[in-house]
């Protein structure tokens, strides 16, 4: 064997090594790493619009390098079991939520009208509920409930969800809907403690958002800056003329997510983009050198035939 094939074989052997040390760190089995795609889901769009909260969240998350997608159209049943399979680094949930009747648990409604002929094994299974608003004429829709998103196919890698909907964190219930996210990956929750209206879930997830992404403040001081909304009186804009009474405010699920600063969470997700663009760098360089090889045994063999026929 010659020097020359000695030498090509022994970059071929480093490249390998180097190869499959970096995608040992760059992919341990038990990390994942944070995304920076984004997305708003505004359920409410039709009903309760607010074109001015989803220009300034995009404007926020885009300053910081985010790539946002925004969904108001079908949300149905269908929409969201994809949910968990586009790798979203923070997710705005605009939607209604609901606590259940016998205080259970939490679950977050879709736009498709409840047609139990539709979906009768995810119904009967605990996946889907059926929702009604408490104003308005009384339509049901399909709801998600917690064991829905912990069957979706995907995960939440490191995602941080922000959940705008009534009673989305209810005290005493962070074991239903904020767990399941966790179950999937997510690694912080945010959600209203109890009843909030459109208008004001709109102003405090801008200042969340604001604080979190904007000033780098921690994940648990960007909660805090949030106001609480207290409320009791009727809400004629929803027809309800009865006395209602609540007292709400943002909380995040887990505490151990107090410390998050989005700025770790963007270092983190280029050193991933960076590693990543390496592996390519050098993976093609492998190419190039087996390519050489190849090449060179070829020339070898022609030549040798060339001589065998000459004789």
């Amino acid at each position: 064997m010659s020097r020359k094939r000695l030498a090509i074989i022994s970059i071929i052997i480093a490249i390998l090594i180097m190869l499959g040390w970096r995608i040992a760190i760059l992919f341990p089995q038990s990390e994942v790493p944070f995304s920076m795609k984004a997305t708003i889901i505004d359920q409410l769009a039709g009903e309760f619009p607010n074109f001015a909260f989803i220009q300034n969240v995009t404007g926020i998350l885009e300053n910081r390098g985010f790539n946002v997608t925004y969904y108001n159209g079908t949300l149905d049943v269908s929409f969201f079991r994809n949910l968990a399979k586009n790798n979203y680094g923070i997710i705005i949930l605009r939607v209604h939520s609901a606590l259940r009747y016998d205080n259970s648990s939490i679950d977050f409604f879709t736009n498709e009208e409840f047609v139990y002929s539709k979906y009768p094994q995810e119904v009967d299974a605990g996946l889907l509920t059926n929702g009604t608003l408490f104003y308005g004429p009384k339509k049901y829709y399909f709801a998600i409930s917690p064991d829905f998103i912990r069957n979706l196919e995907g995960r939440f890698p490191k995602s941080i969800i922000v959940a705008m909907g009534c009673s989305s964190l209810k005290p005493g219930l962070e074991e239903t809907m904020a767990r399941a996210f966790l179950d999937k990956d997510a690694m912080a929750y945010v959600g209203w403690a109890d009843l909030v209206l459109p208008k004001d879930t709109d102003s405090e997830t801008s200042q969340l958002l604001k604080m979190f992404v904007s000033e780098n403040s921690t994940l648990w001081n960007a909660v805090k800056m949030t106001r609480r909304i207290q409320y009791s009186g009727v809400l004629s804009p929803y027809n309800i003329t009865s006395t209602i009474n609540f007292d709400s405010w943002l909380r995040l699920y887990p505490s151990s997510a107090a410390n998050l600063t989005i700025s770790e969470l963007i270092s983190e997700a280029k050193t991933f983009s960076t590693m990543a663009m390496s592996i390519e760098v050098e993976a093609f360089l492998f190419f190039l050198a087996t390519n050489t090889v190849k090449e060179a045994e070829r020339f070898h063999i022609e030549k040798a035939a060339l001589v065998v026929n000459s004789l």
